[in-house]
C-alpha cells in the first residue's frame, strides 16, 4: 500500500472519531460507536470507514444510518482539519470482523473442548 494512502486513513480514523465523539448529535448514533479503520482509494477520492458498536444488532443498523446521513457534515468539518486538495467522500460500513474473529473462536474452541473429552475417555475396545 502507498504510504501517504497509508498515513491518510491514520488521519481519517483519528479525525472522524473525533468528530463523530463531539460534534455528531444525532440521538441514532450509540454512544458506543468506534471507528475502527479506513480504506481510502488510491486516487484519494473516496473513502470506505469502517465502526463497530456495543450493543444490539439493531443499534449498528440505526448508527450506520445516522452516520451515512451525517456524512457530508462530517466532510465538511473535515475540510477545516485536513490540509488535502480534495476531501474524499465518506461512505460508512458496519466492521463485522470482531463478530468473525468471535465467531472463529467459538469454532476453536469447540474443537478443543472435544479433543480434551476424546482424551479423558478410555479405550473400550481393546
Amino acid at each position: 500500500m502507498d504510504f501517504r494512502v497509508e498515513r491518510v486513513n491514520k488521519l481519517l480514523i483519528r479525525e472522524v472519531s473525533d468528530i463523530v465523539k463531539n460534534h455528531v448529535k444525532d440521538p441514532r448514533i450509540s454512544e458506543f460507536v468506534t471507528i475502527t479503520d479506513a480504506k481510502i482509494s488510491n486516487d484519494l477520492q473516496h473513502a470506505k470507514i469502517y465502526f463497530s458498536v456495543m450493543g444490539k444488532k439493531n443499534e449498528e443498523e440505526k448508527t450506520g444510518m445516522a452516520l451515512n446521513t451525517a456524512a457530508s457534515f462530517i466532510r465538511t468539518l473535515l475540510k477545516d482539519r485536513l490540509t488535502m486538495r480534495y476531501i474524499p467522500t465518506l461512505k460508512f460500513f458496519f466492521d463485522e470482523s470482531f463478530d468473525n474473529a468471535e465467531k472463529i473462536y467459538g469454532i476453536l474452541k469447540k474443537i478443543e473442548d472435544e479433543k480434551k473429552e476424546s482424551e479423558k475417555k478410555p479405550d473400550v475396545g481393546n
